[in-house]
């Protein structure tokens, strides 16, 4: 029974490691997700100048299925607050994920096209950073936690004998 309970725990710990670690690279994809987004609203405002209604029909990615979803009635403004509010509840989305995208909503379709390209090129600068450290925190602390779990884990079991 105790080795039961022992094993347990530490399959317990090894999956809460394995879980952050997750997290981590989940949150790197996210960004790159809202990276590739931007550049596709980029492309179509620079050939097309559509209105953010349709880019965010066209758009793929988690954020732009949320923000479908959320347009049902309400305007698109309000609809990607609504999106931002929903994405920043994901455990893999972060503050600043949620900052840069309501600023980039109530920016969008307010100004001609270059300063529609300008703001979507600094909003793309800023993402790539938030890219860059979350790419390097998971490297990092990624392997760290599925360490941790296991080392835990192995110390529960111990504890548990």
């Amino acid at each position: 029974m105790r080795i039961i309970l022992a094993l347990t725990a530490f399959l317990i710990c090894l999956a809460w490691g394995t879980r952050q670690s997750l997290l981590l690279k989940r949150r790197t994809a996210l960004l790159e997700e809202l990276s590739r987004m931007l550049g596709e609203f980029e492309i179509e405002i620079r050939f097309a100048a559509p209105t953010l209604d349709i880019l965010c029909e066209k758009a793929e990615g988690c954020f732009a299925d949320i923000l479908r979803e959320c347009r049902g009635s309400s305007d698109i403004k309000s609809a990607w607050e609504q999106a931002c509010e929903r994405l920043s509840v994901l455990p893999c989305c972060h503050e600043e994920e949620r900052e840069l995208l309501i600023s980039l909503g109530r920016s969008l379709g307010t100004s001609d096209i270059s300063g529609q390209l300008s703001l979507i090129e600094l909003h793309s600068e800023k993402l790539s950073l938030l890219r860059k450290h979350a790419a390097e925190e998971s490297a990092k602390k990624g392997k760290l936690f599925r360490s941790v779990g296991a080392l835990c884990g192995i110390g529960a079991a111990v504890l548990i004998i």
